[in-house]
């Protein structure tokens, strides 16, 4: 993992459409890893690939993360770590697969805050969950529960020897990612758009509003060409702007892209700092390297006015 100091993107066309979106790009330099973490992992397998955080029911009960084996080769998770906890001795939470667990070639896993609440909604089984999966044990160098705050937080996961494998930011987090990976709405979910593609960047998720828990995308060889086919189909800031004085998609979230000509840093009253990103039509480019889509960005966002 790379990992970048945090900051939020507003977006702004033409007239007086704003939309509020995670750019594609890492902005600032990078940063350390979690302090949690001891080291990086050599054993890159195992990755997050989906996390629904906004529950559908009271007290966050349906909420869930994904894990998938990327390789095509199975990883035994015995002793592996995952919750929210960047720091040791805090008050968040992380939890240790307690037993032998064998993950195949290219399986998918999920770890649900409760498994009636998941079932109930997904019609099966998590595989792992913690209201009394006696396979999940929590560590004993932090002090909380492995619960996900709907306005930002963390997923990280560790290996057995507690070296950092893989992790994530959203919404107002500034521990991971910068930009963190959009919010989204209730009893949604945001997912990598292709399981076995990790360039540590926010753009290497989308927002999903109907979740897929347990299934995740490949593509047979990650590159700039397949992320950007995985991601594509957004709206041209043209339509998504309309005709009319409000846009015909207000209030509701949407894909986009365009290019940036050029963003203004400002400040609310509260003390949010704000970019405001001027995007505007451009005939698709296809990019050679991760670099130049700079150039090409594409986000996703919420209509507002």
């Amino acid at each position: 993992m790379t990992f970048y100091k945090h900051q939020f993107f507003q977006f702004l066309p033409l007239t007086i459409l704003f939309i509020l979106f995670c750019l594609t790009m890492p902005i600032s330099a990078q940063g350390q890893l979690p302090p949690i973490a001891q080291g990086e992992s050599a054993d890159a397998c195992m990755l997050i690939t989906e996390v629904q955080y906004t529950s559908v029911t009271s007290g966050g009960l349906d909420e869930w993360v994904e894990l998938t084996n990327v390789c095509e080769v199975a990883v035994d998770i015995q002793n592996y770590k995952v919750g929210d906890e960047e720091s040791r001795g805090q008050r968040e939470g992380m939890m240790r697969f307690a037993e032998s667990t064998v993950v195949q070639a290219r399986q998918s896993i999920t770890i649900a805050q409760s498994r009636d609440a998941f079932a109930a909604r997904w019609g099966f089984e998590p595989t792992f969950w913690l209201d009394g999966d006696a396979r999940l044990r929590a560590v004993d160098f932090v002090g909380g529960d492995f619960r996900l705050a709907n306005d930002g937080d963390e997923v990280i996961l560790l290996d057995a020897d507690n070296a950092l494998v893989d992790a994530v930011s959203y919404g107002d987090s500034n521990v991971i990612l910068s930009p963190p990976i959009i919010g989204t709405g209730r009893g949604e979910s945001f997912a990598r758009l292709l399981a076995n593609c990790d360039t540590d960047r926010s753009a290497d998720f989308k927002p999903l509003n109907q979740p897929t828990p347990g299934l995740a995308n490949f593509a047979d060889e990650c590159s700039s060409e397949s992320l950007a086919d995985a991601s594509s189909g957004g709206l041209p800031i043209g339509q998504l702007q309309g005709t009319g004085v409000v846009s015909p998609y207000v209030n509701e979230f949407v894909s986009f892209e365009g290019v940036v000509t050029g963003f203004h840093r400002d400040q609310n009253a509260s003390g949010v700092i704000f970019h405001t990103v001027f995007v505007q039509d451009a005939r698709r480019k296809r990019c050679g390297s991760f670099q130049r889509r700079q150039e090409n960005e594409r986000g996703a966002g919420y209509a507002t006015s």
